[in-house]
């Protein structure tokens, strides 16, 4: 046998297990799973939620209500103003220091390295 009849075996070999475990992946994700029987032989009851969804629609009204009486709409302007002076006084929103002048040198200039 030659190298390449060797090395075109192997690739087969090697695709075909690749396809092989694929489609089995594939397959066991496509499937529904069955589903699970109940072991309990008592019969459910309902839950009935109306009085209780009209004591959280209650809490909630409530509870929206205090937080309108709680937000002071006057002192927002005062809020952002006293908010923009802090960030301008942060070293990002600063404008740079000048440069320094450069000294000229009339002399000749030599870099050693």
């Amino acid at each position: 046998m030659s190298t390449w009849e060797v090395y075109l075996i192997n690739f087969g070999v090697l695709l075909l297990g690749y396809v092989i475990v694929r489609l089995c992946i594939w397959d066991s994700m496509r499937l529904p799973k069955p589903p699970k029987e109940r072991q309990t032989t008592e019969p459910g009851t309902a839950l009935d939620a109306g009085p209780l969804a009209e004591r959280v629609n209650q809490a909630r009204l409530h509870y929206e209500g205090e937080l309108r009486l709680s937000q002071d709409a006057f002192k927002k302007p005062l809020l952002v103003e006293q908010k923009r002076e802090q960030l301008s006084q942060l070293a990002f929103f600063q404008r740079a220091p000048e440069p320094e002048p450069h000294e000229k040198d009339e002399g000749l200039s030599l870099m050693f390295v």
